[in-house]
C-alpha cells in the first residue's frame, strides 16, 4: 500500500476492512484510467443479484392463450442455459434430452441459447429481484422413439396374407 499512498500509516491501518481495500482498488484502477475494468466490475458483481421474469414458450403451442407448456419463471440472470433447460424439462414434465431454447420463433441456428451460456452472456441482463426484466424465450423438443417396442414392431409388415 506504500506504493499507492506513500506510506500513511493510519490509511492502511484501515485497510484490514473489505469496504477500504476495495476502496483502494478503485483509487489505484482510477489512478491508472483502467475504466473498463470498473464497469465490468460493477457489471458483473451487480448481476448476481439480478433476475429476469421469463416468459417460456412452446413454439408449437405459442399462439395458444392456456397450454401447460406456455408458463412464466422468475430466475437469476446468471443461470446457465443447461439448468433453465432443466427447469422446463421438470415444470413440463419433457422427457426428451433434445431441447433446444430459443430467442424467436424462427428455430434457426442464430437463434439458439448455448447451453453453456448464461443468460447474462446471451444479452439478457436482469433487474431487481422486486421488479425484475421481462423476457421472453421459446423452447422446442424433439422426440426420440428408438427404445420404444411398440413403435418399433413391425408386426404388421411381418404377417402373410394367405
Amino acid at each position: 500500500f506504500e506504493l499507492f499512498f506513500d506510506g500513511s500509516q493510519a490509511l492502511q491501518k484501515h485497510c484490514k476492512s473489505y469496504l477500504y481495500r476495495i476502496t483502494l482498488i478503485f483509487i489505484f484502477l482510477l489512478r491508472y484510467k483502467c475504466h473498463r475494468f470498473i464497469f465490468n466490475f460493477f457489471l458483473y458483481t451487480s448481476s448476481i443479484y439480478r433476475f429476469l421474469l421469463l416468459n417460456l414458450r412452446l413454439i408449437t403451442f405459442d399462439n395458444v392463450k392456456c397450454h401447460p407448456g406456455n408458463f412464466e419463471e422468475v430466475v437469476p440472470s446468471s443461470i446457465k442455459v443447461y439448468s433453465l433447460i432443466k427447469r422446463i424439462r421438470e415444470q413440463v414434465g419433457i422427457e426428451s434430452t433434445q431441447l433446444n431454447i430459443f430467442r424467436d420463433k424462427t428455430y434457426s441456428q442464430e437463434s439458439v441459447l448455448p447451453p453453456g451460456q448464461s443468460l447474462e452472456e446471451c444479452g439478457f441482463i436482469g433487474g431487481p429481484e422486486e421488479s425484475p426484466f421481462h423476457a421472453k424465450l421459446y423452447y422446442d423438443y424433439s422426440v426420440e422413439f428408438s427404445d420404444c417396442p411398440i413403435l418399433n414392431c413391425d408386426h404388421y409388415f411381418g404377417l402373410r396374407h394367405h
